[in-house]
């Protein structure tokens, strides 16, 4: 496949999630290749080997308008996915958003609808459900069959993060950070939406972003699910 018939990815934030974005699609994706970056200091280049030729912008709308930049990738604060997704669907071009969405349900409706109303594909980077362990047992359904319950468990150490890191995520905590995604789990392991939800945080965001939350949920079919997620000094789970 020759570079002019590539599709041409853009990606938006070069952070540690960033850069890990940026390996990946040149090192493993052979039908795309990775022509621009935009990062907050964009003195600093990339550096990621095969990335020698990747244009490096220092502001997003730059990006977006580069007419060789066929689709997006935005690995940013969730608090910035809104306005990025709105300006890369009004260029029409399809976009993919490290999760969570959005920190908001009203943030999440109108970047669907904007995305609906321009015909442009949005995804979020759920990558928990194509992970081998959850591809296995999804393959084994018809012989393990109907599951009666589902309990879904992730606990995450505390690492060191950034004073601003919870201002990223619109003051939320770990079920925003990463409990997002057991809540997906539970649609694509049922294979049902969710009929009611009830949850109990420590503590109540925006004033204090939880560090534990437990979530009980029960599919449109009656299935009981329930989920729980916390930050804790050591002994990840899940």
């Amino acid at each position: 496949m020759t570079v002019s018939s590539k599709i041409g990815l853009g990606l938006i934030g070069a952070g540690r999630h960033g850069i890990r974005y940026a390996r990946h699609l040149i090192q493993d994706v052979p039908h795309a290749r990775l022509h621009a970056v935009c990062r907050q200091h964009p003195e600093q280049g990339l550096d990621v080997p095969g990335s020698e030729d990747v244009r490096i912008y220092g502001r997003p709308e730059e990006l977006i308008a580069d007419p060789l930049v066929d689709a997006i990738i935005l690995v940013v604060p969730p608090v910035l996915h809104k306005n990025l997704c709105l300006a890369t669907v009004a260029a029409r071009k399809p976009v993919l958003i490290e999760k969570p969405l959005a920190t908001t349900y009203q943030d999440a409706c109108a970047m669907v609808e904007a995305a609906a109303r321009a015909g442009v594909p949005l995804m979020t980077a759920h990558t928990l459900r194509f992970d081998a362990t959850i591809q296995s047992l999804l393959a084994s359904r018809l012989r393990i069959g109907r599951p009666q319950q589902l309990v879904l468990t992730s606990h995450i150490e505390t690492k060191g993060r950034s004073a601003d890191h919870a201002d990223g995520y619109g003051r939320r905590g770990a079920l925003l950070e990463f409990g997002v995604h057991l809540l997906d789990l539970v649609r694509v392991l049922t294979g049902e939406e969710i009929e009611t939800v009830q949850c109990v945080l420590n503590q109540i965001p925006p004033a204090h972003p939880e560090t534990f939350a437990k979530v009980h949920l029960r599919t449109m079919s009656g299935m009981p699910c329930s989920i729980e997620v916390a930050r804790v000094a050591a002994g990840r789970v899940g």
